[in-house]
Order: C-alpha cells, then sequence, then structure tokens
C-alpha cells in the first residue's frame, strides 16, 4: 500500500502495530509497537512510504504498520501491560541502553528524563549489540572498490 492509499484509508491516529527495524517473521527480536499514527503517511527522501507513530522517534515504513481496529488494539494494549508487569516482577532490569546512553553522552541529562521516543532509540542500539555478540562480533565493513 502506497501511502496515498493508507491516508484514504486510515486517518492521523489510527490504532497500528508498528515494527521499527525488524517485522517478526524477518528477526526474532523484532519489537511491536501498540501504538497509532501521528502524521499522514508520506514518501519519504529515500523513496519509501512511511508514517510516524506514536512512541517512535523515526517513520515506519507502511510494510512495518499494519493498522488494527480499536478493540484489538485495546486488547493488546492490555496484554502488553500484563507481559511488562509480569516480567518486570521476575526479571532484573535491563541496564545496556541506559548505559550505552550515558556511556556515549556522559554530559547529558539521566536516563530517567529522557522521553520515550529518546529511550527507544538506545534500546534500538542495544538490541544491536546483543545481535552483533550473538554472533560473534560486529559486521565487518566491506571494502570500496572503484
Amino acid at each position: 500500500m502506497n501511502a496515498a492509499e493508507f491516508n484514504a484509508r486510515y486517518p492521523i491516529g489510527t490504532p497500528v502495530f508498528a515494527y521499527p527495524g525488524f517485522r517478526p517473521e524477518d528477526a526474532s527480536d523484532a519489537r511491536r509497537l501498540v501504538t497509532r499514527t501521528r502524521t499522514k503517511a508520506q514518501k519519504s527522501a529515500s523513496g519509501d512510504d512511511v508514517v510516524w507513530v506514536d512512541g517512535d522517534g523515526s517513520y515506519i515504513c507502511l510494510t512495518h504498520v499494519d493498522p488494527v481496529s480499536e478493540s484489538v488494539f485495546e486488547a493488546a494494549r492490555a496484554a502488553d501491560a500484563m507481559a511488562a508487569a509480569t516480567a518486570a516482577a521476575a526479571e532484573p532490569t535491563d541496564t545496556l541502553a541506559p548505559w550505552l546512553y550515558q556511556r556515549f553522552n556522559p554530559m547529558a541529562p539521566p536516563w530517567e528524563s529522557l522521553s520515550g521516543d529518546d529511550r527507544s532509540k538506545w534500546e534500538h542500539e542495544a538490541r544491536a549489540v546483543r545481535r552483533a555478540v550473538a554472533r560473534g562480533g560486529f559486521k565487518a565493513e566491506r571494502a570500496v572498490t572503484a
């Protein structure tokens, strides 16, 4: 679906499941946002049809956005809240994202004062570090040929 078709069917504020970075069928650590659109869809500079959603600081390709009904949205939010509460009670706090943020921004405000969008960026970076560690290191840069 392109941006014009998306905008014709879905107004700003439409409930969606959004997958920043990877869809679940493409990566086991894909993150699902149960959120709403906050802009009209448009074509990005790279030519992709994209939309911005609440809770993420960058646009998301429409191929990674699934509009859902209000009832599905509410049920997913409730399930996510329950899962988060259960996980918080059962596991120690993950500190990689806050650690990366402070490591690369030593003079920045504390992690607790960051907006959800800013935290999302550092959580994305932490997932990238975990993927690199799991595969035994970061990908080597390819040599540029003339």
